[in-house]
């Protein structure tokens, strides 16, 4: 009773949020747009302000230094710089993918490249293969994918970074964590001390295994470790296609490295950080950051962030009930 009375509260307050929000925004649409920012400018404006602040420190009459740097001109290869900072369920997909469609309505194969830089420790199967899949469609192109890992691409987040034909890491960065978990609490024994009998009716034997609140048969556990064995070996078949010099069973432990060890275990291609890695192609290439602004106005930010933490919380009482996780 209790326990219904919590996701009665939940589902209350989602609502409510819902309808506030909706008051403030009747009339505006959801138009996501995706925005190219020409990074070598802004580095070149960013360093003018500089140089400036140091020459108004030199005598009154001292000349500058005259610029003359050459402008790329439109045939020059072109690096376009995606940005994936995923949480458990990896909603930032639905930016991602529409982020790589606009860059492939525009990249040339076989000469401009991408870079992309990877945040994730991982999180549902389906969600980060669904972002693995996305990033492949531009390898699939012949277009160069370069996945910079300044903190963390773990599990979910390796099977991302993985797709590139290389991978840069910070030495410190935590990289690997391949392997599959599913953890949650039981109640069972907690409701059958209350009096409460938990029902699951199902067509289909294998429908349900295990669960929150159900007896765990023997039968049921056996299936649900065999499942997690067979996405564990989906993961280092993944792993194999796109890093085929990997020792899977060195790595495919569960145990996540810094960046110099997955440079040693060949889990990485190089050390170094996504600012060095887009300087030096600023000084050859034309490079454009893709992103997709946030137009929401304050009210919007505010409850979109509530709703979106409670909504976590409720899909994390909701999946954990026969979900499979990519996780540290």
């Amino acid at each position: 009773m209790f326990i219904t009375f919590i996701i009665a509260d939940v589902i209350v307050i989602i609502v409510l949020l819902g309808l506030v929000l909706s008051f403030f925004k009747a009339d505006s649409e959801d138009k996501p747009s995706v925005k190219f920012s020409f990074l070598n400018e802004t580095y070149k404006t960013f360093a003018s302000d500089i140089k400036e602040q140091m020459e108004s420190n030199e005598t009154e009459g001292k000349k500058k230094k005259e610029k003359k740097k050459k402008e790329l001109n439109a045939n020059a290869k072109r690096v376009y710089i995606l940005n994936f900072k995923g949480g458990v369920f990896a909603e930032e997909v639905e930016k991602l993918r529409e982020e790589i469609t606009a860059v492939m309505l525009v990249a040339r194969s076989g000469l401009d490249e991408v870079i992309i830089k990877i945040d994730s420790p991982g999180g549902m199967v389906s969600a980060y293969g669904l972002v693995a899949t996305e990033l492949h469609r531009i390898r699939n192109r012949a277009i160069k994918v370069t996945a910079v890992v300044d903190r963390v691409a773990a599990s979910g987040g390796y099977m991302v970074a993985c797709v590139a034909d290389r991978i840069v890491a910070a030495p410190f960065a935590y990289i690997g964590s391949v392997g599959v978990v599913s953890e949650f609490p039981n109640f069972n024994s907690l409701l059958n001390k209350v009096g409460v009998d938990w029902k699951t009716y199902t067509a289909g034997e294998s429908k349900r295994d295990v669960g929150q609140y159900g007896k765990i048969t023997p039968d049921a556990e056996k299936r649900h470790n065999k499942k997690l064995k067979e996405i564990h070996l989906l993961f280092k078949k993944h792993i194999h296609q796109y890093r085929k010099n990997v020792d899977l069973s060195k790595i495919a432990t569960g145990e996540c490295w810094t960046g110099q060890e997955a440079l040693d275990l060949k889990l990485v291609d190089e050390l170094g950080v996504s600012d060095d890695i887009i300087m030096e192609q600023i000084k050859w290439a034309n490079v454009y950051k893709v992103h997709t602004p946030d137009n929401r106005d304050v009210i919007d930010k505010v409850l979109g962030s509530v709703t979106g933490a409670v909504m976590v919380q409720v899909k994390a009482w909701i999946f954990n009930i026969n979900t499979e996780k990519l996780m540290q």
